[in-house]
């Protein structure tokens, strides 16, 4: 994968989480679907960006100063409202567990 693969993979991924917090608000079963379903559909480009960031962490840094950091800040935005209803929905934490340990 080249850098710039990389980042096309990796900003694509992080659009479609940040899309899908925004469409689903605070529907915390809603949410624990989507998470679910974006996992299964997006789960090789997935693996893909981990293995990249762990074997290239020098262009990792260099993306997230270019980019990654204001699409974390964006996602965090878009999904303050749904973390903050949903955390203590027990179907939600379980999808948002195997989200982010992904």
């Amino acid at each position: 994968m080249t850098p710039e693969q990389y980042a096309d993979k990796n900003t694509a991924l992080m659009n479609g989480v940040s899309a899908l917090f925004l469409a689903d608000g605070t529907d915390c079963k809603k949410l624990a679907g989507d998470i679910d379903r974006f996992m299964k559909d997006h789960d090789s480009d997935m693996q893909h960006v981990v293995a990249y960031e762990q074997s290239h962490p020098k262009e990792k840094a260099a993306y997230d100063e270019s980019t990654g950091n204001r699409l974390l800040d964006d996602f965090t935005e878009k999904a303050k409202p749904g973390l903050t209803a949903c955390m203590d929905d027990p179907t939600f934490k379980a999808a948002w567990e195997r989200f982010t340990k992904g």
